[in-house]
C-alpha cells in the first residue's frame, strides 16, 4: 500500500493531469493557455464586428424613415450625389398635352402654358440627416404645341438655387424639412418682375401601428421678392403660407395611393403692402389625387390630378406628373 501511494505521488504523468470531473463519461481537460488566448481573440473579433454592424445600422437613415417618398426627397445616402426633379405640368385632363394649363389657383405668377421642367442639383451629405444642394432649374414651354410667340423661348435654363435639407425620425414620426433660396430668372418670373423667393417646407408623417395607412401634414412658407414697387390692386403674391394634410395607402411596397387637401393655404397680395403685413386671403381650396410609384429607394414617380372641389369640372382639373431621381 505504501509503495502504491509513493508511486502515485512521484509519477509525473499522474501529477501533471488536473483532477477534473468527467463530462459525458469522458475525462475533461482544461484548454491550454494558447487555446484560451485564441478563444478570447475570436470573442473580441466577433464583438468588434457586432459593434461595427450596429454602428452601420445606426448610420442608416432608412432605419428611421421608411416612407418611399420621403426617402427619395431626402436624396441619396452617398456623400456626394446628384438629385434630379422632373415635372410635366399638363393641361386639363380632357386635353393633358394641349397648349394651355388652366390656372385654377388664380395667381398671376403661375405659368399658364403646359410645360416640362425640373431641376438638377449636386448634393453634399454632411451626415445621415443633413445635406446641402446647389443646382438650377430648366423648363420647356408648350412641349407639344407652338405658343406662337417668337419672342418667348421655349427652352430655358433658369432659377438657380441653394438648399439645406434635413431628414430624421422622431419617435413615431418621420420628418423631412428644407430651406431653399431660388433666384428668379425664368420667363414667368421675369414677366412678373420676381427676383427670387425663399421657401421653407416641413413634412411630417406617421404610420398607424405599422399598417398600410400613413397620415401626414406638410407646412410651407414662401415669400417672394420683387424688383418693382407694388401697384394699386396688385394681385401678385407677397408671401404664401399653408398647411396641407395628406393621406397615403400602401397597396404594395411599390404602389401607393396619395391625396393632398389644400384647404388651409393663404396668401398676402402686394396691394395690401400699405395695410397690415399679416392680412391674408384664402387661396382657392384644392385637392390633389395621385398614385405614388416607388421604383427604387432613390426613384419615386407621382402622376396626379388637381381640382377645385367648389368648381369641379373636367376643364378645371389639371394633370401633372413628377419624378424624383437620385443617382450616385
Amino acid at each position: 500500500m505504501k509503495v502504491i501511494l509513493l508511486i502515485m505521488l512521484l509519477s509525473p504523468a499522474v501529477w501533471s493531469q488536473e483532477m477534473t470531473p468527467n463530462i459525458d463519461g469522458t475525462p475533461y481537460r482544461k484548454p491550454s493557455s494558447e487555446k484560451v488566448e485564441a478563444s478570447e481573440e475570436i470573442v473580441i473579433v466577433v464583438k468588434q464586428e457586432e459593434k461595427a454592424k450596429k454602428k452601420k445600422n445606426g448610420d442608416d437613415i432608412d432605419k428611421d424613415v421608411t416612407n418611399p417618398r420621403l426617402r427619395a426627397l431626402s436624396g441619396s445616402k452617398s456623400k456626394w450625389s446628384l438629385s434630379f426633379g422632373f415635372a410635366y405640368n399638363g393641361g386639363a385632363i380632357n386635353n393633358p398635352f394641349g397648349l394651355k394649363r388652366p390656372d385654377i389657383y388664380g395667381n398671376p405668377e403661375n405659368e399658364t402654358l403646359t410645360s416640362i421642367g425640373g431641376s438638377i442639383s449636386g448634393r453634399f451629405r454632411l451626415d445621415k440627416k443633413n445635406s446641402f444642394t446647389l443646382g438650377f432649374g430648366f423648363g420647356y414651354l408648350a412641349p407639344f404645341r407652338d405658343d406662337g410667340d417668337p419672342d418667348r423661348k421655349q427652352f430655358n435654363i433658369s432659377n438657380p438655387g441653394v438648399s439645406y435639407n434635413r431628414v430624421e425620425g422622431l419617435g413615431m414620426f418621420q420628418l423631412v424639412s428644407s430651406l431653399d433660396y431660388v433666384f428668379g430668372t425664368s420667363v414667368a418670373f421675369r414677366e412678373q418682375n420676381i427676383s427670387g423667393f425663399l421657401s421653407l417646407g416641413i413634412t411630417v408623417l406617421t404610420n398607424f401601428n405599422e399598417s398600410r395607412f400613413n397620415l401626414g401634414l406638410a407646412f410651407s412658407y414662401t415669400p417672394l421678392f420683387y424688383e418693382d414697387d407694388p401697384k394699386p390692386e396688385d394681385l401678385r403674391t407677397t408671401y404664401s403660407i399653408g398647411l396641407y394634410p395628406f393621406f397615403e395607402f400602401e397597396f404594395t411596397k411599390v404602389w401607393f395611393f396619395r391625396t393632398v387637401l389644400g384647404f388651409m393655404n393663404y396668401e398676402h397680395v402686394r396691394s395690401d403692402e400699405n395695410g397690415s403685413p399679416f392680412s391674408m386671403s384664402t387661396a382657392p381650396h384644392y385637392i390633389s389625387v395621385g398614385i405614388g410609384i416607388a421604383i427604387t429607394r432613390d426613384i419615386y414617380l407621382y402622376p396626379n390630378v388637381q381640382f377645385l372641389p367648389k368648381d369641379f369640372s373636367v376643364d378645371n382639373t389639371n394633370f401633372a406628373f413628377s419624378a424624383t431621381i437620385n443617382v450616385l
